[in-house]
């Protein structure tokens, strides 16, 4: 057998081999292929049923909290009425006392700034009466005094003149008669000081010349 033939041998051997793998291997890839399409139709559809439930789900939920919100707010709404009516009522109420004491503290008020006034009238009557008082008593006082002083001083102008104004004349004579007698003095000093300054020099020389002698 010729090597051609060996190979043509081995090769319908081959193919009588890989033909019934090829046949299986496409019927298996037509098998998946309707698995997958299948599939995928059962997931689209459940896709879709899973949709529309959550819609309805949402919808549903969504009336549940609309409905809650609105009677949720109503409600609300209601506290909220009747808390501000009691407000309202309270604070009439609160308006009222307040007034009242403000009535009642005014009156208060007015009748001891009445009395404080009434007093203070009094004291400011009694103060004036003593100020005046005591006014007049200074006056008077003021008085006496410019007396005294006047008195006082017509005494000091007689006493100087009838016994400060001699006694000054005197001791004015006097001192001028004891200023020229001390004045000439001090003019006989000088002179005499001349002369013994004279008479030092005089027995200087003399002594002088009785040392040259002797």
């Amino acid at each position: 057998m010729t090597d051609s033939e060996l190979l043509l041998a081995i090769s319908n051997i081959v193919q009588t081999h890989i033909a019934p793998i090829e046949q299986r291997i496409q019927d298996t890839q037509v098998h998946l292929e309707n698995k997958i399409s299948n599939t995928q139709v059962l997931l689209e559809d459940k896709i879709s049923n899973t949709q529309t439930l959550l819609e309805d789900k949402i919808s549903d939920t969504q009336a549940l909290l609309e409905d809650k919100i609105s009677n949720t707010q109503a409600l609300l709404e209601d506290k909220i009425s009747s808390t501000q009516a009691l407000l309202e009522d309270k604070i009439l109420n609160t308006q009222a006392l307040l007034e009242d004491k403000i009535s009642n503290t005014q009156a208060l008020l007015e009748d001891k700034i009445s009395n404080t006034q009434a007093l203070l009238e009094g004291k400011l009557l009694k103060t004036e009466s003593t100020l005046k008082n005591m006014v007049s008593h200074l006056e008077n006082r003021l008085i006496k005094t410019e007396l005294l002083l006047e008195n006082r001083i017509l005494k000091t102008e007689l006493l100087l003149e009838n016994e400060v104004l001699p006694r000054l004349q005197n001791i004015e004579s006097c001192y001028t008669t004891t200023y020229s007698r001390y004045s000439n003095g001090i003019t006989q000093l000088d002179t005499l000081q001349s002369d013994v300054d004279m008479l030092k020099i005089v027995v200087a020389e003399h002594s002088e010349q009785l040392q040259k002698i002797s």
